[in-house]
């Protein structure tokens, strides 16, 4: 019997040692995915900001259009998209100073908004 507990006592050392050791990887482990999600995170935020700033500049238009009774009404069809680097709108209006009151608009308020993107006016008069 006094052979086997200084086996025992050798084993669970071992597994004690193997149980650190492992926990210290987790650790190391743990900060790589930290790291990764982090810069994962920074890149999303980039992305989005460069998108986001379209994105949130498209109901704002919308909105100014709404608001306008020239521009908001049923027999007008107006579009607005974006491309990487401008606003686009497109579709149809009943009257030609509508595509002018549109283009006029969406630059007002692009300029309030501190939008740099470019403005395309694709909108055609109705046949």
């Amino acid at each position: 019997m006094k052979s086997f507990f200084p086996v025992v006592g050798s084993l669970v050392a071992a597994c004690l040692t193997l149980v650190v050791i492992s926990l210290g990887g987790c650790d190391d482990t743990a900060r790589g995915v930290s790291k990764d999600a982090d810069q994962a995170g920074r890149d999303v935020r980039a992305t989005t900001k460069k998108a986001g700033v379209a994105l949130s500049i498209i109901p704002k238009i919308q909105v100014a259009f709404s608001a306008n009774p020239f521009l908001n009404d049923k027999e007008n069809d107006i579009k607005i998209e974006q491309t990487e680097k401008a606003i686009v709108l497109r579709g149809t209006v009943k009257e030609s100073k509508h595509v002018a009151l549109a283009e006029t608009t969406a630059r007002e308020v692009m300029k309030d908004d501190g939008t740099t993107l470019d403005l395309q006016n694709e909108i055609k008069l109705r046949s």
